[in-house]
């Protein structure tokens, strides 16, 4: 309420009242006075003034006949009023300590002279009676969240000087208050003023809202914060070590890593603060304890293994690692290579341009642009002065960075073929010397949750010892089968090479049946009946024995009723030797129907059925004195009716179908003698 002075129409006395509202129409003003001692009445806006300075009352003192106002009232139960009057000095021999004034009360006659102390004087009053010029009445709307803010401030009577800071603003302003009723503003004044004070009271009352809603915020994050340490007083709490170049990792983008372990905790999670080398962290219960630790615990390990095995855990097209790391669900394995080139370097930069930025660690980079590197920082200038760099981060490494239980050792158990052939040795010869196991070794850096690391590493060892259980299984194999050969007089098998799973191409022999190569492991289908390509032993071989020559053309080339040419029995080695490797691959064997040989024209085997690459592994015919083989005559006949009871026997495992037709065609054609034949047995003969 706005305290004003209103005079009374009976007396001339000034007393104390409240402007309440203004009729426009009337120009009157709606007074009310202190404790109601009277009723709330309209006035004339002539007859209000505004209330006495009381500063004028300081080192003041009334001079000889000034004139004043006294404080008085006409009757008994009124409030005192301020009436007109003159003063006059009073001396009494009496109360010399105290000053007295004798009082004469203007247009009241000598009768009503008074003595009154100077408790009871003032100055005439100098304030200008209220002017109905430009004076308007204006209401503003008063937001339901500022009801209580406005209501305070009236009680207080601050929030005119909150509003119109300005003192001059202020005294044109009659009245303000608050309409409870219409929720409203009420502000009594120069109109002028009202109009400009309208788009203000609007402004500020939008900035109120805000300050009170942030207010609220507040206290509700004090009052949350208290409840927190009474919470934390009681929780369960952990403190683990982690290394600041894996603050990135921990905190994720703008901190979103930590923003969803509070989310999924479900509220259980009662605080987590990341530090320089630890994170704290407490929570409800055990369970959800043990389960953000698992989410936040960052660690980086290095796993040292055999360079030799590193393509086997790789995989082709990286296949086998990246299979790895997506089921372990760690965040990235990197070989030792790239590790020391790439990704410890763009660690490490990360952390110099968050200190050189004036950042440092507790502080987020939240407002800085995405830059290149993928540290989150620009291309602004840094400074270069490194003094503010913790020392563990200017100290760190590419070794150090690890602990003392962060390097594992996975080439326990690998042995070297070079070691594999020395173990053996050492075996058979027991006198012999060990020697030292060395080899070359690479390691693999992972980083991701702990529990997560080490099941990859679980997983790389077992991946390992997989591979080499297999090469000693097949180590095993192959010195059982040495074994046995050396036993038997047999040479050892042979691993490796081209001849690997298949037969060899023999030197004179074809691309004939399919025998299984003495180096293959698996039965398959041959290239020839040589054991392997090595065509310059099969000519040695060739050689020393002139008749296993003659038998394997006639069983490979020559079955049935191919052309066999006669002059190979008495030509000489050489000879026979440059027929097989200048003219061509012979004929084909070991199929149904054998295979079509590939030299001159005068030499070219037929489509007779040979014999298959294990009638190689004949034993050696017998040579007579002069150097003739005397069991060709008998290799080829018996070569001729191995041929025909294969022929005969391919014949009957024929469908009837087939058969019925063929003799169909044998009656309606008039059977052909063979010529050749008897001239071919005459010549044997002879």
């Amino acid at each position: 309420m706005t305290e004003y002075e209103v005079q009374c129409p009976e007396t001339w006395a000034w007393y104390t009242a409240y402007v309440r509202d203004y009729n426009e129409k009337d120009k009157k003003l709606l007074v009310t006075y202190p404790d109601d001692w009277k009723s709330a009445e309209w006035l004339a806006i002539e007859k209000v003034r505004y209330k006495f300075d009381e500063s004028r009352l300081v080192h003041w003192r009334p001079a000889e006949n000034e004139e004043v106002e006294c404080k008085a009232r006409a009757e008994e139960g009124e409030p005192y009023g301020w009436w007109s009057c003159r003063s006059k000095k009073y001396v009494s021999n009496r109360d010399l300590n105290q000053s007295l004034f004798s009082i004469s009360f203007s247009g009241w006659g000598t009768e009503h002279n008074e003595i009154l102390s100077i408790d009871f004087l003032r100055p005439r009053s100098t304030a200008k009676t209220l002017s109905p010029r430009n004076m308007h009445r204006q209401e503003y709307e008063v937001p339901l969240e500022l009801k209580s803010w406005v209501q305070q401030h009236l009680a207080d009577e601050s929030l005119l000087e909150l509003l119109a800071p300005h003192k001059n603003v202020q005294s044109q302003i009659v009245h303000i208050d608050y309409v409870e009723q219409r929720n409203r503003l009420l502000l009594i004044g120069v109109k002028h003023v009202l109009t400009t004070l309208k788009d203000i009271v609007a402004i500020y009352f939008i900035k109120q809202m805000k300050l009170l809603q942030l207010k609220k915020e507040t206290q509700a994050l004090e009052n949350r914060n208290r409840e927190q340490r009474e919470e934390e007083l009681k929780a369960e709490k952990v403190t683990f070590n982690i290394h600041p170049f894996l603050s990135g990792y921990l905190r994720g983008k703008h901190g979103r890593h930590i923003e969803a372990v509070y989310k999924e905790g479900q509220g259980k999670i009662i605080n987590i603060q990341p530090q320089m080398e630890s994170v704290y962290i407490a929570a409800k219960d055990k369970a959800t304890l043990k389960w953000a630790t698992d989410q936040l615990q960052i660690v980086c390990k290095k796993v040292i293994i055999p360079e030799a095995e590193m393509g086997q855990i790789i995989g082709g097209r990286q296949m086998q690692i990246e299979d790895i790391r997506n089921k372990a669900d760690v965040m990235k394995i990197r070989t030792w290579k790239k590790w020391k080139e790439q990704e410890f370097e763009l660690l490490r930069q990360n952390q110099y341009n968050r200190y050189r930025s004036g950042l440092g660690f507790d502080q987020s980079a939240r407002d800085l642009k995405n830059g290149q590197g993928g540290g989150g920082y620009d291309d602004r200038h840094y400074d270069e002065d490194d003094s503010n760099i913790p020392e563990i981060i200017r100290h760190t490494t590419v070794d150090n960075i690890f602990g003392e239980h962060d390097v594992i050792d996975l080439t326990y158990g690998f042995e070297t073929p070079q070691w594999q052939r020395r173990m053996s040795a050492i075996e058979e010869e027991p006198s012999y010397d060990e020697a030292p196991h060395e080899f070359s070794t690479d390691a693999l850096v992972i980083i991701g949750r702990k529990s997560r690391v080490d099941l990859c590493v679980f997983m790389i060892e077992m991946t390992l010892n997989y591979f080499r259980t297999i090469t000693k299984t097949r180590k095993k194999v192959f010195d059982l089968r040495t074994k046995i050969n050396k036993i038997k007089g047999n040479p050892p098998p042979m691993y490796g090479g081209r001849g690997r799973g298949r037969g060899g191409r023999g030197g004179g022999g074809g691309r004939g049946g399919g025998g299984r190569g003495d180096r293959g492991r698996d039965r398959e289908r041959g290239r020839g009946g040589r054991n392997g390509r090595d065509r310059y032993r099969d000519r040695d071989r060739d050689r020393e024995a002139p008749s296993h020559r003659y038998r394997d053309d006639r069983d490979r080339g020559g079955g049935g009723d191919g052309g066999y040419d006669d002059q190979k029995a008495t030509s000489p080695t050489e000879d026979r030797q440059v027929d097989s490797f200048e003219y061509g691959r012979g004929g084909g064997g070991g199929g149904r129907r054998g295979g079509r040989g590939r030299g001159s024209r005068q030499k070219r085997g037929g489509f007779g059925g040979g014999s298959s690459a294990r009638q190689y592994q004949k034993k050696q015919p017998v040579y007579a004195a002069n150097g003739t083989d005397t069991d060709a005559t008998q290799s080829q006949s018996q070569s001729q009716s191995q041929s025909q009871s294969q022929s005969q026997e391919v014949d009957a495992s024929g469908s009837e179908k087939k058969q019925r037709k063929r003799g169909a065609r044998a009656r309606k054609k008039k059977p052909k003698t063979n010529e050749a034949a008897p001239q071919a047995g005459a010549d044997a003969n002879n």
